[in-house]
Formats: C-alpha cells, sequence, structure tokens
C-alpha cells in the first residue's frame, strides 16, 4: 500500500460515519432510528458490548466496539423466527485494510408482547421481554 493509502485510509479511519435512517423489514415489525458511527483511531480492540432493553414497548439496542472494516457504513436486517430475532448487519461500501470499532444502535418495533432473545452478528445476544 502507498504512503498516499495509509494517510487516506487512517484520516477515513478516523471519522465519524453516521446515518438517522428507518428500514422497514416485513409486515410485524420496523428496525427504526439507526445510527453508525466509527471514531476509532488504531486504540486497541474492546471487548464487544450488546445490550437490548425494552421501552414502552419498543427493543433499544446498542452494540459497541464492533470489529470491521473502516470504510463500511451498515443496513440492519431481522427475521423473526419463534421467539428468536436474528439480526444481520449488512456491509454498505467497500472494504479496506483498516479496522474500526463500531458503535451501532437501533430500535426493533412493532413486536408483539412476549419473550424475545434478539441475535446480533458476532455470536452476541440478549433476552428481552415484551409486556
Amino acid at each position: 500500500m502507498s504512503i498516499l493509502g495509509i494517510v487516506l485510509g487512517t484520516l477515513f479511519a478516523c471519522s465519524s460515519k453516521e446515518s438517522d435512517t428507518s428500514v422497514v423489514e416485513g409486515n410485524t415489525f420496523e428496525i427504526t432510528n439507526t445510527s453508525v458511527s466509527s471514531t476509532d483511531c488504531g486504540e486497541e480492540p474492546s471487548a464487544d458490548i450488546f445490550t437490548a432493553t425494552v421501552e414502552t414497548g419498543v427493543v433499544q439496542v446498542l452494540h459497541e466496539n464492533y470489529e470491521e472494516s473502516s470504510c463500511l457504513s451498515f443496513g440492519i436486517e431481522g427475521e423473526l423466527d419463534g421467539s428468536n430475532f436474528n439480526l444481520t448487519y449488512t456491509k454498505i461500501g467497500e472494504e479496506c485494510d483498516c479496522i474500526d470499532m463500531y458503535r451501532i444502535e437501533y430500535h426493533i418495533e412493532g413486536l408483539e408482547a412476549g419473550s424475545y432473545t434478539v441475535n446480533a452478528p458476532g455470536g452476541m445476544s440478549a433476552s428481552v421481554v415484551i409486556e
């Protein structure tokens, strides 16, 4: 890789990438209020942290320290399989050699009352109860 490529990759890797989009998946639920940011500037990788809580019937998800190529953003898709809510982070953009730690936040709306296991990429999961 050339010096120019390293410098440009470093500048891009240390920038913040934000989005606030609504993605509708299926007829029974929506994934909304998506925010993806990355501001890692070469720090050591931290432990992957995944939390899901329920507030007024809406599952609020926070996935911190998700390690992936720094040149990407993500779309978020979900599939309900019984009581398992399986999530996929769809890569948007071209991958590069640089790695960042991402903070990904989103809401899951429209699920019926019940107990669910929310499964995210990287083997992360959390249990929630919607009343």
